[in-house]
């Protein structure tokens, strides 16, 4: 009798850990109809977001919240820069290593084999 009552307390507890591992929360949009049809979001594990650093100094005191907002958008602006034919595409190394200008190799020390 204790036996079968451990069984079921584990059975009990396992199943309740599956339904509450299984449900999460649906987001809802209402579509033209008046319906609520499910609010799907595309989520991409591939994608690796690539740090730029950018130093800049500021002379003359603190910028009022409207110039900071004005150069704060000018800097996404400059940041991210989508073609307007193919906006979806992704920016990768490969990408900016081939859009790089090509350096001056006169003003470098010249190796010779001793």
């Amino acid at each position: 009798m204790f036996q079968r009552n451990k069984i079921q307390l584990l059975v009990c507890v396992i199943s309740f850990l599956v339904v509450c591992t299984l449900c999460n929360p649906m987001y809802y949009k209402k579509n033209d109809n008046d319906k609520y049809e499910p609010d799907l979001i595309a989520y991409s594990s591939t994608v690796i977001p690539l740090k730029s650093y950018e130093v800049g100094y500021h002379i003359g005191g603190k910028m009022s919240d409207e110039e900071y907002k004005k150069a704060y958008l000018k800097h996404l602006r400059k940041k991210v820069k989508h073609s307007e034919e193919n906006p979806d595409t992704l920016i990768t190394l490969k990408k900016k290593v081939l859009g790089k200008k090509p350096i001056d190799k006169e003003g470098r020390a010249k190796i010779e084999s001793v």
